[in-house]
């Protein structure tokens, strides 16, 4: 086995994560080809209940602040607490009331219990969704759920808002939970063939300084482990904070990281720029929303790390992505869904239609495409075999590398991305159950159960652009923002500030082409 360990840190990465971790149980549960096709034990870990039966369970440890986790359960089902802890606090008991299960979460209750429904509660999830909890459809094991006690989720009295508080948010919970001795170190022992880690963290919050001490004392042991780190962030950015928090988080995170990727939910004008806006048509502003297009992208973009044949290691994609040993910063494109028409691949190649619109999560403005791209990866799935095929995949990767070229790699996947009915339903009425492009004669409004997807995960020189924007901006805050930023007694100061500046000026010369530095 090839495991890889899964880290989501914060509310934002926690909907990606939720999404994510939804997907791998929809594999189980939709026949056998995908289950062929992927090797589930790569992400999830089997173990036993204390009444000796077997689970399967993420190889995952979340973490969020109180309050955060809304009705899902440390012990389950599966892991039943014997003797549930109290709280104490100044020498008195302190008892809490657990939040209402969600309607989402009776139902599948209740469909575990093989009772009938009256009414179908995942049509309501986009009005009644208020936490990452309330769609999440996995069991975890215990060990799993963290939650940094220090700092309750939206005390405006507390925020856990800058960088140094997340750093030492960590410091704190690694006294009280020994985060990297007991959580950590008991998930990579699990693991026969260690492939490395997955990490889904929030930066626009305290959570990018708080994975900056984790992924150090991951560091410390296991120096040439690949770590794959999705930074994740709002497509908005009007705080100076926020904007102080992504620059130290893109400086730090992709040093302690094999390979970063800074990715934003979309907005609506990215979308309808990408040429998606006639097949999609979320609601940009609901994480539930936008959170499952970036889980979609990752889930797809890693794909390769889970298949039976013809995989790649996350150590294969570090050397692809960063063979020059500077290039740690990637981005992510994303095609949902790849648009196929109904009729067959020789009647897309005719309509007109843009073959692979990519959505840009890494940028938040529109790029054109990259002038230099340094290494690359491209995923697609749910292609059928069929007629046309082959010229339409000929067609389809005029878009990106050559096959043949050494810095890049190509996966087909057979099973298309699953939608299990926690999905969003932002999916137009151009799509059929199938995620193909209807024909014009065809009857029926079923949603899509499945959706063929595209990904690009790449490094190339429109990052210049995006670590600009970040220089710029970091200039432009006011002198007294940068200190009352600074003033804290978590370590930081002046010259942390300006060594981060210096920092991502570096960067922004690493990706810049010869001519531009002529």
């Amino acid at each position: 086995m090839r495991e890889i360990i899964t880290l989501q840190c914060g509310s934002l990465a926690n909907h990606v994560g939720t999404h994510f971790w939804n997907t791998q149980d929809a594999y189980f549960s939709y026949g056998d080809d995908a289950t062929i096709e992927f090797d589930h034990d790569t992400l999830f870990r089997l173990g036993l209940t204390p009444q000796g039966a077997e689970t399967y369970t993420p190889r995952a440890l979340v973490f969020d602040l109180k309050g955060a986790f809304g009705s899902i359960h440390k012990y389950n089902k599966l892991y039943s607490s014997i003797d549930s802890p109290v709280a104490w606090e100044h020498g008195i008991s302190k008892v809490s009331s657990e939040p209402p299960d969600h309607p989402y979460q009776q139902q599948l209750q209740l469909l575990e219990q093989g009772q009938a429904l009256k009414q179908d509660a995942s049509e309501h999830l986009d009005t009644t969704v208020a936490s990452w909890a309330d769609f999440n459809r996995v069991y975890y094991h215990p060990r799993s759920m963290n939650t940094l006690t220090s700092h309750q989720a939206d005390n405006p009295l507390t925020p856990f808002d800058t960088y140094a508080i997340g750093r030492s948010a960590y410091q704190e919970l690694d006294r009280e939970a020994d985060v990297y001795d007991d959580l950590l170190r008991h998930s990579i022992e699990e693991c026969d063939q260690l492939q490395g880690f997955q990490v889904m963290t929030e930066i626009d919050s305290a959570f990018g300084g708080f994975t900056e001490n984790m992924l150090e004392d991951i560091r410390d042991d296991f120096a040439k482990t690949p770590i794959l780190t999705f930074g994740l962030m709002q497509h908005h950015a009007s705080l100076p904070t926020v904007k102080l928090n992504r620059m130290f988080a893109t400086t730090q995170l992709s040093q302690s990281s094999s390979i970063f990727v800074p990715i934003h939910t979309p907005s609506n004008d990215q979308i309808y720029a990408s040429g998606l806006s006639p097949y999609i048509q979320p609601n940009c502003s609901s994480t539930y929303h936008t959170s499952a297009i970036l889980s979609a992208a990752i889930e797809t973009a890693t794909t390769c790390f889970r298949l039976k044949k013809k995989s790649m290691t996350l150590g294969n994609l570090e050397g692809l992505l960063n063979w020059r040993k500077d290039t740690r910063l990637a981005s992510l494109n994303v095609s949902l869904p790849l648009p196929i028409l109904h009729e067959g691949y020789a009647a897309t190649l005719v309509s007109g239609h843009v073959l692979s619109p990519l959505l840009d999560l890494t940028s938040p403005m529109a790029l054109t495409k990259a002038e230099e791209i340094f290494g690359e990866s491209v995923t697609i799935r749910g292609i059928a075999q069929d007629k046309g095929l082959d010229d339409y995949l000929v067609e389809l990767g005029k878009a990106f590398k050559d096959q043949l070229d050494p810095l890049q790699h190509r996966s087909l996947v057979d099973s298309a991305y699953p939608l299990p009915d926690s999905y969003p339903r932002f999916f137009t009425a151009l799509l059929d159950q199938d995620g193909w492009i209807r024909s014009t004669n065809q009857t029926g409004l079923e949603r899509p159960q499945k959706v063929p997807m595209l990904t690009q995960l790449s490094t190339n020189s429109n990052m210049k652009a995006l670590l600009q924007a970040q220089c710029q901006a970091a200039n432009h805050i006011p002198l007294k923002d940068v200190m009352e930023f600074l003033q804290s007694d978590e370590g930081f100061d002046r010259d942390d500030y300006l060594a981060a500046k210096e920092d991502l000026l570096q960067l922004v010369d690493i990706y810049s082409l010869d001519e531009d530095m002529q």
